[in-house]
């Protein structure tokens, strides 16, 4: 017999034993705890938040936060609140713990969550573990040790290491960086530091190269074009031999189909684009007049051929060929030029008395206007004990300076020096001469000559 039968029926009163135990297995487990933190005057204060799985009536939560000294561990708060958060103030750098788990109204524990966290300054990234596509990179820290809290990364971008660790390009902030609208096939240095509320960490760099992927960069393009693959039925639609014209209502075609080949015109159409797509071999735009094609498009060579000109605005070239003359009304950037930029020559010489007069001529750049300069590096007397008499120089013709050379003596193994300069416009050329008048038949000098060529001013050109 059940005296509570009744009781439980009718009005579903419960009588269960009261619990001896002191865990309970319906006390949800706080979930995904989350510590941010502040600093005035150098405390720190943290507000720890977290949640549960299930709501219930009743419970609060009990709380405990314990730091990690060298002399063993010190409890620095407990608490018990009904809230899902709680803020600690007035706390130092250091390790710490925090300790949460649910107690229902009759003192039942449920189960503990603990979370370790260390207020402190940030260690700077171990490496840099860099990705790339054709457009973008991605960039994620790497760190080896315990990550401080409040930590994040500054990332900056340069065309060098040096300009990256300059820190001039800041692009952005996080936990890692995707970097976008990047140009295909370049390479990118990337300096990154670590930073929270305790300080900033020293810089960490590394670079990669975009990369230069047709079929990726086609599948980017395709993604925003309406499809052409209904012009695959095309041969088995229009008969061999023949011409056809469609008219559909999403896309249309003018074409031949020789031999089983169908080739012509396409049109595809979605409410969003559309898009002409030319089936041939070799496309031309030709002058209705003339007849002349002025743009030319070889498929099987992958080669587009412009009898005209070409106006960008931006864009890329790689592995360009410049047959002809070339002008540059902007800067021209450079990472590394090679070719008669910058020209020089050595001349060793012996100038006597009825030697006769010596003569070099430099042939100026057929593009730029150089500035030319002939320097004497050593020279000495080419008969010891004789006199050498005067030496003159001079520049297309015309005596540039007349008379000893100062620091010049009739010892051998003295030495001294002269130069002349002048501008050479783009495809002329200048000649320089020296000779000598006066003094003993046998006296004269030995001349090292360098004659060095730089493009005027370097106007107009940036890099080595």
């Amino acid at each position: 017999h059940n005296p509570h039968k009744q009781a439980e029926v009718d009005e579903g009163v419960l009588f269960d034993d009261p619990t001896t135990t002191l865990y309970g297995s319906s006390i949800p487990a706080p979930e995904h705890i989350s510590i941010d933190d502040s600093v005035a005057n150098d405390v720190y204060q943290i507000r720890i938040t977290w949640d549960t799985a299930k709501i219930y009536t009743g419970i609060t939560f009990n709380l405990k936060l314990v730091r990690h000294d060298a002399g063993g561990d010190v409890v620095v708060v407990r608490a018990n609140t009904a809230d899902m958060e709680y803020t600690v103030g007035n706390l130092s750098l250091g390790s710490y713990s925090v300790f949460i788990r649910g107690m229902n109204a009759a003192g039942q524990l449920g189960e503990e969550a603990e979370v370790d966290m260390t207020i402190g300054p940030p260690l700077a990234p171990s490496s840099l573990s860099l990705y790339s596509t054709n457009f973008s990179i991605k960039i994620v820290p790497v760190v080896n040790g315990v990550v401080t809290l409040g930590t994040r990364y500054q990332f900056y971008r340069g065309a060098t290491q040096s300009e990256a660790l300059a820190m001039a390009n800041y692009v952005g902030q996080g936990y890692e960086f995707l970097d976008d609208g990047l140009r295909p096939q370049t390479t990118y240095w990337y300096s990154v530091r670590a930073f929270n509320n305790a300080g900033k960490s020293a810089l960490v760099t590394g670079s990669i190269a975009t990369k230069k992927d047709a079929t990726d960069i086609m599948t980017v393009i395709s993604d925003a074009i309406p499809d052409i693959e209904w012009a695959r039925n095309l041969s088995h639609e229009v008969a061999t031999n023949t011409s056809a014209v469609g008219l559909l209502k999403d896309h249309a075609y003018l074409v031949v189909n020789n031999e089983g080949r169908v080739s012509g015109v396409a049109i595809s159409t979605t409410p969003g684009a559309s898009v002409v797509d030319i089936l041939a071999d070799y496309f031309a735009v030709t002058d209705p007049d003339t007849l002349q094609r002025k743009l030319y498009w070889d498929g099987t060579r992958n080669r587009l051929v412009v009898n005209g000109e070409i106006n960008a605005v931006a864009g890329v070239f790689d592995n360009v060929t410049i047959n002809e003359s070339c002008t540059v009304l902007g800067t021209f950037s450079a990472a590394q030029i090679s070719g008669d930029f910058v020209q020089s020559r050595t001349e060793q010489i012996q100038v006597l008395k009825n030697s006769g007069r010596k003569t070099f001529t430099y042939v100026g750049n057929p593009l730029f206007a150089m500035d030319v300069t002939c320097i004497c590096t050593s020279a000495w007397n080419a008969n010891q004990n004789r006199t050498p008499g005067i030496c003159r120089w001079g520049l297309n013709g015309t005596e540039v300076s007349n008379g000893a050379i100062e620091g010049w003596s009739t010892t051998e193994g003295n030495t001294g020096g002269f130069y002349m300069k002048t501008n050479v416009n783009a495809g002329q050329s200048c000649s320089f001469y020296v000779d000598q008048q006066g003094a003993d038949d046998n006296g004269g000098w030995n001349l090292i000559l360098l004659i060095m060529a730089t493009p005027t001013g370097r106007s107009g050109i940036i890099g080595p």
